[in-house]
């Protein structure tokens, strides 16, 4: 259910976007980060990673810890 809700949430937050001029990666970044920060906070998620494919090219996120008891963050 969480990866669905995580799905649309980011293809509504990327579509919508779709129409306007080409987003830089910056701008992308922000656009995922507006949208999962929220969904993390919710859910108490300590780390999340996606990647997808925008406009041709593949994109990398990840949010968070990746291991809480160790307290690692992603590079």
């Amino acid at each position: 259910m969480m990866t669905k809700s995580l799905s649309c949430a980011l293809l509504l937050s990327v579509a919508s976007s779709a129409f306007a001029a080409p987003m830089s990666e910056k701008q992308l970044a922000e656009v995922v980060e507006r949208t999962v920060t929220p969904l993390m906070n919710a859910q108490a998620i300590p780390g999340m990673a996606g990647a997808g494919i925008f406009y041709g090219q593949p994109h990398h996120f990840s949010f968070g810890k990746t291991d809480v008891v160790g307290e690692k963050t992603p590079p």
